[in-house]
């Protein structure tokens, strides 16, 4: 799954089997579970009307929390990610793939919408536009997705028991100070798909500065501190670190 990749649906619709939303036999599908005993098979998501409108794949909302003494945890920075089409206008709603392209190739484009975690609202409502990422045409700033014109602004309601949810969550897993949720809003509610460790601080930073950032700020210069204050042989072990 890293990058966006990896990603596959299996489905069962009006007595069809389908593998990537392609019709597909019994035994295909079978055989396919078979070969990729490895593979991770979970629920599968759909987004929830509100997010529906805006793009019918599912969307992430990436929530970066801080729990740096492991039991005071904080939101410290978050945003929208949802699928768009390519430059060339092919819209892209086939739910069998992520909804991130990583715009490192001629057509791509990525849709991130910033959030408040201090109000549960998202667009327009925080005060900032959304952005349209492309390859070709660099940054676009706008209130509208770009492929179904809906006008993205609004509020997730039950925020803030959402918030308090991931806090306790952040104090069982105390060891890790660094953690990056992502959620989603799908007709059956608010769910939880993964935690990263390395949460995507490209797009995050868009809409939240780490090094403006009051908590953010203060944690990295104590960071950079400690790693220059390193002799050649904490160095050594630092870089030895598997990653």
């Amino acid at each position: 799954g890293g990058w966006g990749m990896g990603f596959n649906k299996l489905s069962y619709i009006d007595g069809t089997f389908c593998v990537g939303n392609k019709a597909a036999t019994e035994a295909e599908v079978r055989d396919f579970v078979t070969t990729n005993r490895n593979y991770l098979y979970t629920e599968f998501f759909h987004p929830a009307e509100e997010w529906a409108k805006i793009n019918p794949v599912i969307h992430t909302l990436r929530i970066l929390m801080l729990n740096e003494d492991g039991v005071n945890p904080t939101t410290v920075a978050s945003y929208f990610r949802f699928a768009v089409s390519d430059d060339s206008g092919v819209t892209k709603n086939d739910d069998s793939k992520s909804n991130f392209n990583l715009p490192r190739e001629p057509g791509l484009r990525l849709f991130n919408v910033p959030f408040d975690p201090k109000t549960g609202t998202y667009g327009v409502s925080t005060g900032k536009p959304s952005i349209l990422l492309s390859y070709n045409a660099g940054r676009m700033d706008t209130d509208i997705h770009p492929d179904s014109g809906t006008y993205v602004d609004g509020k997730i309601e039950e925020w803030s028991q959402l918030e308090e949810m991931l806090k306790q969550m952040a104090i069982r897993l105390a060891p890790v100070e660094w953690l990056g949720y992502d959620l989603c809003m799908t007709d059956k509610g608010p769910k939880l798909m993964e935690i990263n460790s390395h949460s995507g601080c490209t797009y995050l930073q868009m809409f939240t500065p780490y090094r403006k950032h009051e908590v953010l700020a203060l944690y990295f210069e104590k960071k950079l501190a400690a790693i220059d204050a390193l002799d050649e042989a904490g160095i050594r072990a630092r870089n030895g670190i598997p990653r």
